[in-house]
């Protein structure tokens, strides 16, 4: 059987601005799921300048509910 998530709350959230970016300058943020388990879902996320220079970083924990597909 399938499950797919059906909705989620945030419980923990973590941002750290490591370094100030520039007014006019374009950032890229990479994001990713570290851990999805039956009851919580962990991401993270790195926000850089065009330079590689980190920026800030993220992290989140959902608790999720699942449904069962038949």
């Amino acid at each position: 059987m399938a499950e797919k998530a059906r909705g989620g709350r945030i419980f923990d959230l973590k941002l750290s601005y490591v370094a100030e970016a520039a007014a006019s300058g374009e950032l890229t943020a990479t994001a990713g799921i570290v851990h999805a388990g039956r009851r919580t879902i962990v991401t993270e996320c790195r926000i850089e300048a065009p330079d590689g220079r980190l920026i800030a970083t993220a992290s989140a924990t959902f608790a999720v509910s699942r449904d069962q597909e038949n």
